[in-house]
């Protein structure tokens, strides 16, 4: 029999307050050969933690970022408000929203997986497992209803108030999945050994949640629903999904040289509809030359190993909502007879035609190893196609407010290379080890809406262009001189006619006629007026060209180091939001180096545009001014660890004993100017951290 088990404990204190975040976690493996033919498993492992209230309403924090003039906190604990009666008075301190909501959010996770492996022939063996997931999370959560000060006047500018309510919502999740594999090995000829696997699993999904409200409350800081005496409201919903599936694989070898494997499974998701949509196909193939076994190479003493191999597969996605191929009914209400009446409709089409999201890959490799395998590493070709894309496209005007749903609507290639390579030795005692991998890939839209673009914001999805490629206005200069004003009044000089009027159109019409301080946009189309048509596409989507990892470690006697670094190139996003803009929007700041930068009269070298309000369309553009490189390497870990001697530890039962210091995300090297590179826009950013461990061995 073996056993293993583990218990960790976490403490995040977050990095703001109010989101502090507690967890336990634990694990044990037992494995048991009962008799000679049955061999019987069980890991289980569960966590509970506790997290905040404050955790949950982050985004809002951050969307609040800086509001000038504002004490976001005085010494008597009083939060600050406006300085200023032109500002709007609703603007918040960062630390009122954040404060705002008190509770906890408790969650509790099971896990298990139950095996049995019966072994009845020499070849031929059984397995079954069963395994169980239960995650459950309780929500308490009450409000603070804190005034908003002026400290300038003393005055309160913003009187918070309403009614106390206590909020309990829970939510449980369960996954139940069962397989039965079977696995036979057989020597066909003395050279030629087949392995065979056949198997069927099915899976079921339920998630169920629950929420209740109560208002007014006995005291501030209770949080069960009886603590409130007011009127209550309870809403809560319940949806599923199963998935059965069955698979077979056949691997074949010739003399442990030529080998060759084919695979194939079938899929059935209840997020289809019943009939040929339902279930999918998905087979694979791939075959191997291990080419050191050949006689001809064998004497090459400093080749350890090479092999090509080559495969092609197909795998299913089925990642759509539970009922889109159904027409489902949801609570509507009605204007009958000059009152208000309750009902139901259909608030969603449906699609009865839904079907698997198939994605195709074709990979050729090579893997080596030289020099009694000091040296190593893999090469990687590969295209991947993936056909009849899951998305949600735009809805047409025609349907009114009714939303459409999913559908199979777009095709996507992604081309590229992966290599990787790595070198270990030994000198006197000090061992060592250096290694990296470097990814270069290039994703493209085959199948969309033809010429036709779908544009949310600055992201364009096009046949012939990567997902996500940001689609913008070309910022040729900030006017700040005699000479930009004058290439203005030429660029208004040269405007075609207008062939109504026989006059000059106004080529600035669409965002403002520029000034001093003021963007001045390219005329890409040079059709003489600058406007929506004048965009164009810059950088890769969302998927950066080189993605890459850098390994280093060592171990001298007992103790061990290990580094790792990561990173990417070629990635490039807009980040022009609250924190990042050239405008002001509802007393919102904007980060200092923007306030600092911006153009004020005399200027003749401002690295931003003038700050003007929301109002303003000219500065107030998407453009390739605010579209940043997010290319950058970070230190993601260091580990430094020790072990004991074993004739120390022996004495107490301990077969060995490692305790370790490590640290993640320590240093970024980038250009990219937002809180991360790794994050999108002004958000909650990856934090540093560090942790103390210990590794026991009986």
């Amino acid at each position: 029999m073996s056993l293993f088990g583990s218990l960790g404990y976490l403490d995040n204190p977050g990095i703001v307050e109010n989101s502090t975040y507690k967890r336990y976690t634990a694990r044990v493996n037992i494995a048991a050969q009962v008799t000679g033919w049955l061999k019987l498993g069980i890991n289980v492992s569960g966590k509970t933690g506790n997290a905040e209230m404050g955790s949950k309403y982050m985004s809002s924090m951050f969307d609040a970022i800086g509001t000038p003039g504002i004490v976001y906190r005085s010494k008597d604990g009083r939060y600050g408000g406006i300085e200023n009666p032109e500002e709007n008075a609703q603007t918040h301190s960062p630390l009122y929203l954040i404060n705002n909501r008190v509770g906890t959010i408790k969650g509790n996770d099971f896990s298990g997986r139950f095996t049995a492996q019966v072994s009845l022939l020499e070849n031929l063996s059984v397995e079954g497992a069963l395994n169980y997931r239960y995650a459950n999370t309780l929500e308490e959560e009450t409000p603070r209803y804190d005034d908003l000060w002026s400290f300038r006047t003393n005055t309160v500018v913003y009187a918070r108030s309403g009614n106390t309510y206590v909020r309990n919502r829970n939510t449980a999740d369960k996954r139940i999945m069962m397989d039965l594999v079977a696995r036979y090995d057989l020597d066909i000829a003395p050279r030629l050994t087949m392995n065979l696997l056949a198997g069927a699993s099915q899976e079921k999904y339920k998630t169920r949640w629950f929420e209740a409200t109560r208002y007014d409350l006995l005291e501030d800081r209770l949080g069960v629903i009886n603590a409130a005496t007011g009127s209550s409201a309870a809403t809560g919903t319940a949806s599923d999904w199963v998935m059965r599936s069955y698979f077979g694989r056949i691997n074949l070898a010739w003399d442990d040289k030529y080998l060759f494997e084919a695979n194939v499974r079938a899929d059935g998701s209840s997020r289809f509809a019943a009939g040929s949509g339902r279930w999918g196909i998905f087979p694979s193939f791939s075959a191997g030359w291990r080419m050191e076994q050949e006689e001809f190479l064998r004497h090459y003493v400093w080749l350890d190993m090479l092999k090509v191999r080559a495969s092609w597969g197909s795998l299913g996605n089925n990642s759509v909502g539970n009922y889109e191929y159904q027409s489902v009914y949801s609570q509507s209400n009605y204007i009958l007879g000059n009152s208000l009446a309750e009902g139901v409709a259909r608030l969603a089409l449906a699609n009865s035609a839904l079907t698997w999201e198939t994605t195709y890959v074709t990979n050729v490799g090579i893997d080596f190893g030289f020099f009694r395998s000091r040296l190593s590493g893999t090469v990687d070709i590969f295209n991947k196609d993936t056909r009849n894309i899951l998305i949600e496209l735009p809805a047409p005007l025609l349907v009114g407010t009714v939303s459409i749903p999913t559908q199979n609507s777009a095709r996507v290639r992604n081309r590229g290379i992966e290599f990787s390579m790595r070198w270990q030795d030994k000198v006197g005692e000090f061992g060592y080890h250096v290694g990296g991998n470097v990814s270069h890939v290039r994703n493209r839209v085959m199948k969309f809406k033809g010429d036709e673009a779908n544009i949310s914001g600055t992201n364009m999805i096009k046949e012939g262009y990567p997902i996500n490629v940001q689609y913008v206005l070309a910022v040729d200069r900030i006017i700040q001189t005699e000479d930009d004003m004058m290439l203005v009044q030429q660029i208004i000089k040269n405007a075609p006619l207008d062939p109504e009027t026989g006059m000059r159109k106004n080529p600035f019409a669409a965002f403002g006629t520029p000034t001093y301080g003021d963007f001045l946009y390219k005329d890409l189309n040079g059709d003489g007026i600058i406007d929506e048509n004048d965009r164009y596409t810059v950088g890769n989507g969302n998927t950066p060209l080189v993605t890459y990892g850098i390994q280093l470690g060592g171990e001298f006697r007992n103790f061990d180091l290990s580094v790792l670094f990561q990173g990417t190139q070629g990635m490039k996003v807009l980040w022009n939001d609250k924190f990042h803009m050239g405008y002001i929007d509802y007393g919102s700041v904007i980060n200092r180096a923007v306030a600092e930068g911006a153009w004020r009269e005399g200027m003749t070298d401002a690295r931003y545009p003038r700050l003007l309000t929301s109002t303003h369309k000219i500065n107030n553009q998407p453009s390739d001014f605010w579209v940043e490189d997010k290319s950058y390497m970070r230190l993601k870990n260091i580990q430094i660890g020790y072990t004991v001697p074993w004739r120390l530890t022996e004495a107490i039962g301990i077969s060995s004993l490692r305790v370790y210091f490590s640290g993640e995300n320590l240093f970024t090297f980038t250009g990219y100017r937002g809180i991360d590179p790794e994050v999108s826009g002004t958000t909650y950013p990856t934090l540093k951290q560090f942790v103390f461990g210990i590794n026991l061995n009986f």
